[in-house]
C-alpha cells in the first residue's frame, strides 16, 4: 500500500516577519511626511554661505517697523529659475533671489505682491502704480512702496559679477538682493512722512525751465519735497539740493554769494547748462563752477563724423558714453541698450592749476563723446572749437567745505515733460536719477554682504592622498557591496 506524500510547505523564517512589518511601517511612516514637505514646501538651505536665505540683521529690522511696506515684483517669484531668455550662470542665481524675496512676506510690517505682467491680476497693479506715481516699470522691477515713498529696483541691479582678468570676460557670481531690498525699505521707511522727506529748491528768476512736471512728480514718489526758490531770500537750512535749471541770465554777484556760502555748509549743487546763443557771459556761475575745478566752453557738441548721429542733418543729437568708475550704477555701464544721448550740449573740461583750480576736490566726467564743438554764445567765443573725446557731463565733490557736491550737464530738455518718456532719454533719465542720489545722500546702504555661488571641495596636496581617498570612497564600498552579494547568493542556495 502506497504511501501519501505530504506537499512539503514553505516557512518564513522567524526573522522575515517581523523585518518585513518593519519595512512597511517605515514605508508608512515615511509617507505623510513626505506629503507634509510637499504641501508646506518646506526646504533646509545645506549651501556653505546660506545662499538661499536671509541673514539675521534683516528680521531684526523689519521688526522695527511700524508701518505696512509692500513689495512689487513685477515677475514671478517662482517662476525666476525658468527664464528663457537669461544665460546659464544667471538662472540657479534667479532662483536663489526668488527664494529670498519671497522670505520677505513673513514679516509682519511686510507684504511680497506679486504684479507680474503676464497675468492680468499682475498687470492691474502694474498699471495703478504707473498710473498713480508716473513710473516706467517695466518686466523685472522691485518696487519698494511705504506710505507715498516708492523705490524701484530691477532684477539686473541686482546680480554680483565677475571680471576674468586675462580675457576680460565677466560673468555672474551672486547676487546683492537682500542688500538692495532691505536698504531700500529702510530707504523708504525713513522718508515715508512729510517731516523726513528730503528737500529739494529749484531757483527761479532768471528765465529758468520750468516743465519738470513728470520728473518732479517721480522724485516725490522717492522721498522727495520740491519748492520753488529766489536766492535773494536765502537757502533754507533744510535744503538738501538746488537745482538751477537751463537759466537765461547769470546770478548776480550777491546771489553767487549766497549758493557759495550754502555749499560751504556741505550743500549740493545741481546744474542742467545748455548752449546759449545770447551773447551773455555767465560769470558767477563760472565762478561757483571753478571752485569745483570745472570749466564751461561757450559751444554746442557735433558729432563731426556722423557714425553716431540721429541723422545726418541733426550731428548734434549723437550717442554718447558713460564713464566708468564714476557716480552712475554699474548695469548702466554694463547696458548695450541704455546709454546716454548728448543733444545740442553744452561741453566742460577740468580747470589747470594756471586757472586757480581747487585741488582738493574729487572731479570727474560722467558723460563724454567724441565730438567736435561749435562756438555758441558768449561775448568772448572760443576762437578755436574744441574737438575729441570732450566732457558732456561732470561731478566735482569738496571735502574741504563740509563734502560740498556739484553736478553740471550741458543740456536740459532730456527730462523735460516732452522728452522724458521718449525712448533716446532713457540713458540720461537714469544719469540724472543717479546724480540726484549722490548729490542728497539719499541712498540707504546696509552693506549686507553679497551672496556668491560656492561649492565644497577639497584641497588634495598630494597624489597619494587622492589615491587613498578613492580606495576609502569607491574601493572599500565596493568589496562591501560584493561580500554582501555573495552571503546572500549562499544562504539563497541553502
Amino acid at each position: 500500500m502506497a504511501k501519501n506524500k505530504k506537499t512539503p510547505q514553505t516557512k518564513l523564517k522567524p526573522r522575515a516577519i517581523p523585518a518585513t512589518v518593519l519595512a512597511v511601517i517605515v514605508l508608512l511612516a515615511l509617507l505623510p511626511v513626505n506629503l507634509l514637505a510637499q504641501r508646506v514646501d518646506i526646504r533646509w538651505d545645506m549651501t556653505p554661505n546660506r545662499f538661499y536665505t536671509i541673514s539675521e540683521l534683516t528680521p531684526q529690522l523689519m521688526a522695527t517697523l511700524d508701518n505696512t511696506v509692500d513689495i512689487y515684483t513685477m515677475y514671478s517669484l517662482s517662476d525666476l529659475e525658468d527664464l528663457t531668455d537669461i544665460s546659464a550662470d544667471i538662472r540657479p542665481i534667479y532662483e536663489a533671489m526668488g527664494q529670498v524675496i519671497s522670505q520677505y512676506d513673513q514679516f509682519e510690517k511686510v507684504n511680497v505682491i506679486n504684479a507680474d505682467p503676464y497675468t492680468d491680476e499682475g498687470a492691474a497693479v502694474i498699471t495703478a502704480l504707473s498710473l498713480d506715481q508716473n513710473l516706467n516699470l517695466q518686466y523685472g522691477d522691485t518696487v519698494i512702496k511705504c506710505g507715498g515713498v516708492i523705490k524701484v529696483i530691477s532684477l539686473y541691479d541686482m546680480l554680483v559679477t565677475e571680471t576674468d582678468e586675462n580675457t576680460g570676460i565677466t560673468s555672474h557670481i551672486g547676487y546683492s538682493c537682500e542688500n538692495d531690498l532691505t536698504s531700500a525699505i529702510l530707504f523708504a521707511y525713513l522718508h515715508s512722512t512729510p517731516e523726513t522727506r528730503l528737500n529739494v529748491y529749484t531757483v527761479e528768476g532768471h528765465g529758468e525751465k520750468t516743465d519738470y512736471e513728470k520728473i518732479t512728480d517721480h522724485l516725490s514718489a522717492e522721498g522727495y519735497a520740491f519748492s520753488s526758490l529766489k536766492l535773494s531770500d536765502g537757502i533754507p537750512e533744510n535744503a538738501s539740493m538746488l537745482i538751477l535749471a537751463a537759466p537765461e541770465e547769470d546770478l548776480t554777484a550777491s546771489e553767487r554769494v549766497t549758493v557759495d556760502e550754502y555749499l560751504d555748509r556741505g550743500g549740493a549743487v545741481c546744474m542742467l547748462m545748455p548752449p546759449n546763443e545770447a551773447k551773455l557771459d555767465y560769470v558767477n556761475i563760472e565762478e561757483i563752477l571753478r571752485k569745483f575745478s570745472i570749466g564751461m566752453r561757450y559751444d554746442t557738441a557735433h558729432d563731426p563724423v556722423q557714425t553716431n548721429s540721429a541723422t545726418p542733418d541733426n550731428t548734434s543729437l549723437f550717442r554718447a558714453r558713460y564713464t566708468p568708475g564714476t557716480i552712475i550704477q554699474q548695469s548702466l555701464l554694463d547696458s548695450e541698450e541704455v546709454f546716454p544721448i548728448a543733444s545740442d550740449s553744452r561741453t566742460f573740461y577740468v580747470l589747470s592749476t594756471g586757472k586757480l583750480a581747487n585741488q582738493n576736490v574729487e572731479i570727474g566726467s560722467i558723460t563724454y563723446g567724441t565730438a567736435k564743438s561749435t562756438p555758441t554764445g558768449g561775448t568772448n567765443p572760443a576762437p578755436e572749437a574744441a574737438e575729441g573725446e570732450l566732457n558732456l557731463s561732470m561731478y566735482a565733490e569738496d571735502p574741504a567745505r563740509g563734502g560740498a557736491r556739484l553736478f553740471v550737464i550741458g543740456e536740459a530738455e532730456f527730462i523735460d515733460d516732452t522728452n522724458i518718456s521718449n525712448e533716446f532719454s532713457m540713458g540720461n533719465y537714469y544719469l540724472f536719477m543717479d546724480a540726484v542720489t549722490w548729490l542728497t545722500q539719499s541712498d540707504v546702504n546696509l552693506e549686507i554682504a553679497d551672496k556668491v555661488k560656492e561649492n565644497d571641495f577639497m584641497a588634495l596636496s598630494a597624489e597619494s592622498t587622492a589615491t587613498g581617498l578613492i580606495v576609502l570612497f569607491a574601493a572599500i564600498p565596493a568589496v562591501i557591496a560584493g561580500a554582501g552579494i555573495v552571503v546572500w547568493l549562499r544562504r539563497r542556495k541553502s
